[in-house]
């Protein structure tokens, strides 16, 4: 069934309802309690804010496990605005925003990374803080920085000798001097 102007158009598209909806549990959208949550980011998009004072990079997250997996989080990062050369507020605004991307891409290892489509799938761990309701807005959760999933995921090892390499003793480097035998008292 199709609505049109508040009339209701019979087509052979309409759905069956084979239940009854009151007896449906509706979803809530109250905020994720305070705390750290692996993500995985589902999708990423650039647009101008509304006010078309600059771009944001926006990325819709999805929490991967826990008591809350599989609950949405959205994070609008603002990365440029228009007069930040000469209006502080702005450029701070920006400096902030370019911050917390940073954060985020060094959080994926994908540091330095400037195609935001590269970060589709990534995990990583989002602390969400609450903010409060404000006017006419709700509650609602904010993406205050990100981290690594795998804190080791970054790091360098140092490389392994090779299979058919002998580690030689320490005593052998030239840089280190043998030690010494204990002398005996006479």
């Amino acid at each position: 069934m199709t609505f049109y102007n508040n009339e209701a158009v019979v087509d052979e598209s309409s759905l069956v309802m084979d239940f009854d909806t009151s007896e449906a549990e509706p979803r809530k959208f109250d905020p994720l309690p305070d705390g750290d949550y692996p993500v995985v980011i589902e999708k990423v998009s650039v647009k101008d804010h509304k006010n078309g004072s600059g771009r944001a990079a926006n990325f819709q997250l999805k929490v991967t496990d826990g008591d809350h997996k599989g609950r949405v989080i959205f994070d609008g990062i603002g990365v440029y605005y228009k007069d930040a050369d000469t209006d502080i507020k702005k450029e701070q605004a920006q400096q902030i925003g370019r911050a917390q991307l940073a954060g985020l891409l060094e959080a994926i290892g994908k540091k330095g990374e400037r195609d935001l489509a590269q970060t589709v799938q990534s995990e990583c761990i989002a602390r969400l803080k609450t903010q409060p309701a404000q006017g006419e807005y709700d509650a609602r959760n904010v993406v205050r920085g990100y981290k690594a999933l795998y804190p080791t995921q970054n790091v360098v090892l140092p490389e392994a000798p090779l299979a058919n390499e002998k580690k030689k003793p320490g005593f052998l480097d030239k840089k280190k001097t043998p030690p010494t035998p204990p002398t005996l008292a006479r």
